[in-house]
């Protein structure tokens, strides 16, 4: 049986749910009633249910004209703004976080709350590869790990910037570094011998994972057509860490590849 603290709690969250946009505007100045409806575009009604269901619930209170969070409103503010990053950042995530959450480094959903999500669809089935693509040509330099190979109408744009000098260092299946080695076996050994391009192969990769020189990226793939499906770019600091690190478990297990 709910009692009645639990019920008092329930209505609480409901409210800071519900105003979590005001408790944001609130957390920067403290707002007269007539700047909460410009502020957070909404009427003169709706500002007043906003400022009356904080101040019932002690989430803000008014000083000298205006209404400004309580101690306890900002606990509030902060807890639910959280919350929120990290539920916004898992739905962004959503085609790819059975497998990033399974990977092995430790991994926060947050780190991705202002990620760039580009999804495949029926009427632009590479946007996730030519996000990939764009991103390789503003690199210098390009590691990671993936489960399949470029599609062949992109292969010519990866190819220029390896010949160009991109350093590049990327673990493979073991079946996809043999199609490259039967399609280009020579521009591979000259890639290699140059020292711009490292190759290994490993049995058991989770998702594709690229590591630019600024940001981290991260690709989902259609398991019955092998085409990247969706990609999950960001510059977050702490995201970047996460991949390098899990750059760096495969490839320490990984083969190097010799051609």
């Amino acid at each position: 049986m709910i009692d009645k603290r639990d019920e008092d709690v329930s209505q609480l969250l409901r409210v800071t749910l519900q105003r979590a946009d005001a408790l944001a505007a609130f957390r920067d100045n403290p707002l007269r009633r007539a700047e909460v409806e410009s502020e957070l575009d909404v009427s003169r009604t709706t500002a007043h249910r906003i400022v009356t269901a904080l101040t019932e619930h002690e989430l803000a209170e008014r000083v000298d004209g205006r209404y400004a969070l309580t101690a306890f409103g900002e606990f509030a503010a902060e807890e639910i703004l959280r919350v929120r990053r990290r539920f916004e950042a898992a739905d962004r995530l959503r085609p790819l976080l059975d497998a990033i959450a399974s990977a092995p480094a430790d991994f926060e959903v947050s780190w991705f709350a202002n990620s760039s999500v580009v999804e495949s669809s029926p009427g632009d089935p590479y946007a996730p590869l030519e996000r990939f693509v764009e991103l390789v040509k503003m690199t210098d330099s390009l590691k990671g790990f993936d489960t399949t190979s470029i599609a062949p109408m992109f292969v010519e744009d990866i190819r220029a910037e390896v010949v160009g000098g991109m350093q590049t260092s990327i673990v493979y299946q073991p079946s996809v570094v043999e199609q490259l080695a039967d399609n280009y076996g020579d521009e591979l050994a000259d890639a290699m011998d140059s020292g711009h391009l490292e190759l290994f192969t490993h049995g058991e990769l989770p998702f594709g994972l690229a590591l630019f020189d600024e940001r981290i990226g991260v690709g989902a793939y259609d398991e019955r057509t092998g085409m990247l499906s969706a990609f999950v770019d960001t510059d977050d600091p702490d995201a970047y860490v996460w991949g390098e690190q899990l750059y760096e478990t495969y490839r320490d297990e990984a083969v190097p590849f010799e051609p």
